[in-house]
């Protein structure tokens, strides 16, 4: 961008980046993962207390699917009637939301013992052989249905 955003603009962005979210139905984490940032971080731009930069905005827009002039065009507001064609939750976003939501989870439960042991002998295991397990777990999951 050529020209700084002015505080008013800097507002208004903030706004219709929490507008165009909610219109789609879509939590922070959702958008944080698709675009590859952390969600602390597109919650700075929701309430303004950062601004996107360049690369985030057009990752921003095409996650939308437009461009980053309409993406700036601030004066545009959404109507909320208006289903907005942006894409779904990739499937990385979704697991990534899975993790995230049994890893809050397992904050406030002790483990079993099943979960103990295979935690104690995962740790065990070389980097890669982890990375094998994981993918293990994760092809047995799918075969279930969860994703």
């Amino acid at each position: 961008m050529s020209k700084a955003l002015s505080e008013q603009d800097k507002i208004l962005l903030a706004q219709k980046l929490k507008e165009m979210r909610l219109a789609h139905g879509y939590k922070q984490a959702d958008i944080a993962g698709a675009i590859d940032i952390k969600q602390a971080t597109y919650s700075n731009y929701e309430n303004g207390k950062r601004t996107p930069g360049t690369m985030v905005l057009y990752r921003l827009a095409n996650f939308y699917g437009m461009s980053v002039d309409d993406l700036m065009k601030l004066s545009i507001h959404l109507d909320e009637n208006i289903y907005y064609d942006a894409p779904g939750p990739t499937q990385v976003v979704m697991e990534e939301a899975d993790f995230l939501s049994y890893h809050g989870d397992r904050n406030e439960k002790p483990l079993s013992e099943k979960e103990s042991r295979l935690l104690f002998h995962f740790s065990k295991l070389s980097p890669a052989q982890q990375d094998e397990v994981i993918s293990f777990a994760k092809f047995k999951r799918k075969e279930k249905g969860k994703y």
